[in-house]
């Protein structure tokens, strides 16, 4: 699955968050599996995710693939995470072992902790985007034009978010975000304000 689309118009580098997501999901089952958090019952597997260190756990995954995606892109770009309007696929073989539509109010609340408390510019779409096909559509499709001007409006105002540490070390210690120092989230934050001031 292809990673990104660097939409030179509007000097946007847009990131496909499925791939993340299957990153960080692929991670929070192995260390599950690691810590036995994974239940078994009449020889079925299930996820509890009422399970509170459970729950942390994909926290602690997303929130790191997120930041590492941001700090490792050595493009000077507007870097955007784009977030397909359905979120996440129901048909992921994960659904077999836990309930879809709580996993799915579980991610969304945490993509907005994330949202509100990082430097990291995430863009929820109201248009599917097929990041495979993307090299062979034309630029001048209109949606899609318009689509990535609303993405490049969005980045702007982003930039002018402000984020603290003070406030976001409240939320590292309740949820034991230990990856989560104050030089990384500066190093995160400098990267913004450079691409920002500089244009």
């Amino acid at each position: 699955m292809a990673l990104n689309i660097d939409y030179k118009p509007f000097d946007l580098l847009i990131i496909n968050f499925d791939n993340i997501l299957d990153k960080s999901i692929l991670e929070w089952l192995k260390e599950l599996d690691r810590n036995n958090l994974i239940q078994k019952d009449n020889y079925k597997y299930i996820i509890n995710l009422r399970n509170t260190d459970i729950k942390n756990l994909l926290l602690h995954y997303l929130m790191y693939n997120l930041l590492q995606e941001n700090l490792q892109n050595k493009h000077n770009k507007k870097l955007v995470i784009f977030i397909q309007p359905k979120i996440i696929d129901k048909n992921k073989e994960l659904f077999n072992y836990c309930d879809y539509n709580l996993f799915k109010i579980i991610l969304c609340k945490y993509i907005t902790y994330i949202q509100n408390k990082l430097p990291i510019c995430l863009y929820f779409s109201k248009i599917s985007l097929d990041f495979q096909s993307y090299p062979n559509i034309i630029y001048s499709t209109g949606m899609l034009q318009d689509m990535f001007c609303d993405i490049d409006v969005y980045y702007k105002s982003f930039c002018n978010k402000k984020f603290s540490f003070q406030i976001l070390s409240k939320f590292i210690q309740k949820y034991n975000l230990r990856f989560l120092s104050e030089v990384y989230f500066n190093k995160l934050q400098n990267k913004m304000l450079l691409y920002k001031n500089s244009k």
